[in-house]
Order: C-alpha cells, then structure tokens, then sequence
C-alpha cells in the first residue's frame, strides 16, 4: 500500500476531531440526563428520560473506547459510571441463560397504527407463531374483522377510526368490562383455557409526549394498578402501556403483583419502527403465578410498533 496523500490524511484527522468532538459532548450530556432520569416521578422530561436508559448505555459504550484510546482516564471513568448507573435498572433485561419451560400459552400484544398496515400479514404472523390470545390497541375496521373470523373468542370496543381495542381467543371469554379511564377503552375478560381461568387485560394508557397527557398516563396506570390489586387469581396486563421499566410509574404497576416478562428476555423495542433504537413501552405483563418461557418481537406488518409475543406457563 502506498502512503496517504495530504488530502486522505486530512480526511482521517478531521472525522478524528469530530469523533472526539461528539465524545467530549456525550460525556458532558450523558451524566446529566443520567441523573435528571431519576427524577421521573417530578415532571414528564424526565420520566422521558427514564425511558431512554438503554439508548444512553450504547452511547456510552461509543465514548468509551474513543477516551480510552486518547488515555483521558477522567471521561473513562464516567462513560463506565454512566454505564453502570443505567445498567443497574434495566440491566435485570439483558437476555440470561433463564430456566427453561414449555409454554401451553402464547399471548401477543399489538399496536396496530400504521398507515401501511397489512391486516392479511399480521393474520399470517399469528396463525405461524400459533397465538391463542390477541390483545390489539389502536384497532381498525379491517384487522378486526380478519381477527373475529380468526378467533372464535372476542370483544371489541370501537370509538371510530383506527382508535378501538380488541382482545381475541381461542378459548371462551366471561366477564367481560370495558373500562374508559382518559382516551382509548380498556377490556378486562376471564379467559378459561381448557379449564385453566384467568383476567386478560389490555389496555392503551395516553402517549406522555407532553405534560397533559402525561398525567393523563399516569392516571390510567393508577386505575390500572387499582384493577390488578383488586384481583382474584392470575392475571395478565397486556398492550401499549405507553412506558418502560425504568420509568417510577411502571414500578406501580410491579408493586401490585405483576411481573415484567421481559425479566431475562431482553430490551426488546418496540416503537418506533422502523427506527433501529426503539423504545420497549409494549408489555405483557403478569402474575407470578404465570411464568415467561419466551418473549420476542416479530415483523410490524406496516404499524409503527413491533408486535410482542409472549409464550407463557400457567
């Protein structure tokens, strides 16, 4: 190989420089936002924050080497404390060897808003993962009907446009509410599978892009908690929750007796697609009378949420 020319040369130091130059602004931002995370129960910022953990841990991993490299122990020292901060409440996500189990249930959780939506390949996706309990938010007219044709099962409640909820079985539904708590409707059913009963409840909390809409989440979160407190045996909360393990609010949610599924699963995000960095603000959740033998994603089928499929042991 022959030697650099001046102009190769000085491409190589400038993408140098810039690299260094978005190190030294990430090691200054990444700390701060860090900490302004766990302030979430104080302001929706900062509950956004929260909700951004995993994201700030790959950004630090990209610093790291970038300091280590130019021997600047001091910014080594907090990318590792940044790391290790936001590790502590979601790391307990981070895929493990788990205990095995053979599933005889399998729930999937969709968000089926999209103006791309494909009903014909969600049905298909469903029908090969072999789900036997659907739980849609952000429902339309035409997944609907694919989905009633599909599951002999089912409840829906609609308010117009692609705004309704749906929860769809292959075994017998009883006991059905529909609860309206801010903006989407809620369902709660006994489902019994073959002589196993349990609640099903999806639900669709506000988005908390602002803070309006943030209290308004954090509402139904509480009145979804309330319900779960109130139960009689298993239960499983499935649905766009519209929040993430890291946020004080989902922490609500586990005080009442749920448990998050995603517990040596994975990150796992979900929204927004087709984004590589997604956010995880869809659940299955459940008593710990149930057991997660997988959890997993699979294609969004034109919504702008990955559909999440839990197979589970009860």
């Amino acid at each position: 190989m022959g030697e650099e020319s001046s102009e190769e040369k000085g491409a190589r130091a400038f993408l140098v420089r810039r690299i260094a130059a978005i190190a030294e602004l990430l090691v200054v931002t990444l700390p701060i936002a860090t900490i302004l995370s766990f302030l979430g129960r104080y302001g929706w910022f900062f509950d956004n924050l929260a909700n951004l953990r995993h994201i700030f841990v790959i950004s630090a991993l990209f610093i790291l080497p970038v300091f280590v490299w130019q021997s600047r122990h001091h910014f080594t020292i907090v990318a590792i404390l940044v790391i290790a901060a936001n590790l502590a409440t979601f790391g307990v996500a981070l895929p493990t060897a788990g205990t095995a189990c053979e599933a005889n249930l399998t729930v999937a959780a969709i968000n089926a808003l999209g103006p791309d939506n494909d009903a014909n390949a969600t049905i298909a996706m469903l029908k090969s993962e072999s789900v036997d309990i659907v739980a849609v938010t952000e429902l339309g007219d035409e997944l609907a009907s694919l989905l009633q044709t599909e599951y002999p099962h089912h409840h829906t409640v609609s308010v117009g446009g692609t705004a309704g909820t749906g929860l769809f079985s292959r075994f017998p539904l009883s006991d059905v509410e529909d609860l309206r708590v801010t903006w989407f409707p809620q369902i709660i059913a006994s489902v019994n599978a073959k002589g196993r009963v349990f609640r099903v409840h999806v639900a669709h909390p506000p988005p908390p892009f602002m803070p309006s809409t943030w209290h308004l989440r954090n509402k139904e979160l509480a009145a979804i908690a309330m319900q779960v407190r109130e139960r009689k045996g298993a239960y499983v909360l499935a649905g766009d929750l519209n929040t993430t393990r890291e946020s004080p609010y989902f922490d609500d949610l586990l005080a009442v007796g749920l448990v998050d599924s995603r517990l040596g699963q994975g990150v796992l995000g979900t929204w927004p697609h087709p984004i590589p960095l997604k956010v995880p603000i869809d659940h299955v959740l459940h008593t710990n009378d149930i057991q997660t033998c997988e959890l997993f994603t699979t294609e969004a089928h034109g919504s702008d949420h990955l559909p999440m499929v839990a197979r589970l042991r009860y």
